[in-house]
């Protein structure tokens, strides 16, 4: 999946006529300020340190990806495109740049986090799109998103799966965050799954394509990504 990124991402430079581009891609870590403002609530994965914000710009134009392993990082378009993607970190420039170039050549939007009342409006819409189209699908959420997983626990069949052990046995509106072991089982019984496109970086996504069962694919990191390999997001802003 990742070189099937990669080549289409390497097609589309190479019809930009970018190929050879001198330009610089800077990549930087948010502050919790410069990602999310001065959000309503303070359980955000960002605001509890598990997770940052690295952010490419690439010719004035932004482009964000969730990851566990931030740093800075500098270097030519060919040096993105040719990046090793073995660990979190890499992966996140990769898609922060797939992020950023595709924004500035118009081919994506909403590649940056909703910011101050931005969550709780995004989730509020959710509930709305998922009554239009998904109304009486069982549906599991892949990864603890809180505003999400009250909004659609409120109103639909939900289950909850996170990697982070801190949320393992919390509830929204009564249904218990299960375990990353518990995945496959919930999978199995579940029509639709909503899943965070942190998945991308932290390179569990191919988990989650599986024929014949309904994915989409929610948040800024997985802009560029989904439209590559041609999936669906969730991103209201």
């Amino acid at each position: 999946m990742y070189e099937e990124m990669r080549n289409k991402f390497k097609e589309i430079i190479k019809q930009y006529k970018l190929e050879n581009s001198p330009v610089k891609v800077k990549a930087k870590v948010l502050s919790k300020k410069e990602a999310l403002g001065d959000p309503v609530h303070d359980d955000y994965p960002l605001l509890k340190g598990k997770e940052s914000l690295m952010e490419a710009d690439f010719l004035g134009s932004k482009g964000v990806a969730y990851s566990d392993m931030c740093a800075d990082f500098e270097g030519s378009l060919d040096d993105v495109v040719n990046i090793d993607l073995s660990n979190n970190y890499y992966r996140a420039v990769f898609i922060a740049t797939i992020n950023a170039v595709l924004k500035h050549l118009g081919l994506i939007e909403l590649t940056k986090h909703c910011r101050d009342n931005g969550p709780v409006d995004c989730a509020n819409h959710l509930k709305t799109f998922f009554n239009e189209k998904y109304l009486n699908k069982k549906i599991l959420l892949i990864g603890f998103q809180p505003r999400f997983a009250e909004a659609l626990t409120e109103r639909f069949n939900t289950k909850i799966v996170d990697l982070n052990p801190d949320n393992i046995g919390k509830k929204a509106n009564g249904v218990r965050v299960e375990p990353e072991e518990m995945t496959d089982k919930l999978i199995s019984q579940s029509d639709l799954l909503f899943v965070t496109s942190s998945t991308f970086i932290n390179g569990t996504v191919s988990k989650f394509i599986i024929p014949g069962k309904k994915t989409i694919f929610y948040g800024v990191s997985g802009a560029g990504p989904t439209f590559l390999l041609n999936l669906e997001r969730y991103c209201h802003q």
